[in-house]
């Protein structure tokens, strides 16, 4: 992953457990992170109780993780009582976080222009359910009386300064 090479490493379950639900990643790859030391929150009985828990099922997998979240005193996944048919559960913003730096981080290290760049940070913006910190990449967004328009270099230079001042925040708190 992206953020492996800048030094963010997950520090939460519940990052892990969106990063599944999403189908970002696969079993496989948590094993192998955590394996990697690549999971901060995982140690050798936690990853012992993965393996166990998978080999059961992979239901109880997802379990296992819910209750490692709840044992680290995370801020827990919680399930929509109206949406029981979907299983739709509300996952929490801070989860979010280290997916949007791997998302944008790919994004920069991809070969397309500029302009390419800017319209898949829009389709991101979606994805991510609109995050706010995000309004001054999106091209379309209206810009402040007293600024003058970016264009596409601008806003692809606040892109940049966006994605290196997450790596410091979050690298930090690994």
């Amino acid at each position: 992953m992206e953020i492996f090479k800048q030094n963010v490493y997950f520090t939460k379950w519940g990052e892990i457990y969106l990063g599944l639900k999403q189908q970002w990643i696969t079993p496989q790859n948590v094993f192998d992170y955590c394996s990697n030391s690549n999971v901060q929150c995982c140690n050798e009985d936690r990853l012992v109780n993965l393996y166990l828990a998978f080999d059961e099922s992979l239901y109880v997998y997802y379990e296992q993780i819910k209750d490692f979240i709840e044992e680290d005193s995370a801020t827990l996944i919680v399930k929509n009582e109206d949406e029981t048919e979907r299983d739709f559960q509300y996952i929490p913003h801070e989860y979010w976080d280290l997916w949007k730096l791997e998302f944008l981080l790919r994004l920069k290290n991809t070969e397309c222009s500029k302009q390419e760049k800017l319209e898949k940070i829009v389709e991101y913006y979606y994805l991510f359910d609109f995050p706010e910190e995000w309004t001054h990449l999106i091209y379309f967004q209206p810009i402040e009386e007293d600024r003058e328009p970016l264009g596409v270099d601008g806003l692809h230079s606040q892109f940049l300064e966006y994605i290196e001042n997450q790596i410091t925040v979050m690298s930090s708190g690994n």
